[in-house]
């Protein structure tokens, strides 16, 4: 991966003003996100030299606007769980602009409960014609612990994919424990084997 005096002199323009901003040093910010595994992935992204707002981000060795990221002509129309390294950079760029844009009286608020995903976390993308529209990531641990506490919810909330359709949705009480049951059972199949 290059370094970021590595950069060729180029412009990317502004989403929000408009403005073409130099990739320059001064302008770029690295930060470490969790996103596989333990492995930590270093996100550098520039920011606008007029606004400070997320202008591109650097992705397999070059930089893309925020439209070039957040468009995937061959994705279909729906829910669906980032899993490329591209798909979590998609999220990392609407989480950021989601953040960005917090400019009401219930930021304060808001930047209390928003947070980026740990690896851990499940995220979702909702595509639309091509283009990345929505987003939400779960927080499994939180998530069941919630559950556990109050079983009344455990039939109302759902994990959906695609467009929602019949076979799209699964109770995410029953994939909780089912993903439970799976680490367990590969923690005993670990432990028995001899070293």
């Amino acid at each position: 991966m290059a370094l970021a005096t590595d950069y060729s002199p180029q412009l990317i323009k502004c989403k929000r003003c408009h403005i073409d901003t130099p990739i320059s040093r001064k302008l770029i910010e690295e930060t470490q996100v969790s996103y596989s595994g333990e492995e930590v992935i270093c996100v550098r992204t520039l920011k606008c030299s007029s606004c400070s707002f997320t202008a591109g981000l650097f992705i397999n060795g070059e930089w893309m606007t925020l439209d070039d990221v957040l468009s995937d002509k061959a994705k279909e129309d729906g829910c669906f769980q980032a899993k490329s390294y591209k798909e979590r950079a998609v999220h990392f760029i609407m989480s950021q602009i989601f953040y960005q844009e917090l400019e009401s009286p219930d930021a304060l608020e808001m930047e209390a409960v928003f947070d980026l995903p740990d690896f851990t976390d499940d995220i979702t993308i909702l595509w639309q014609n091509g283009t990345a529209v929505g987003f939400y990531s779960t927080k499994q641990k939180v998530l069941k612990k919630f559950l556990a506490e109050r079983p009344t919810y455990r039939r109302k909330f759902w994990e959906v994919e695609g467009t929602g359709q019949e076979g799209d949705r699964k109770l995410i009480w029953y994939s909780l424990l089912r993903k439970e049951r799976l680490l367990q059972k590969t923690e005993r199949s670990n432990a028995q084997v001899p070293i």
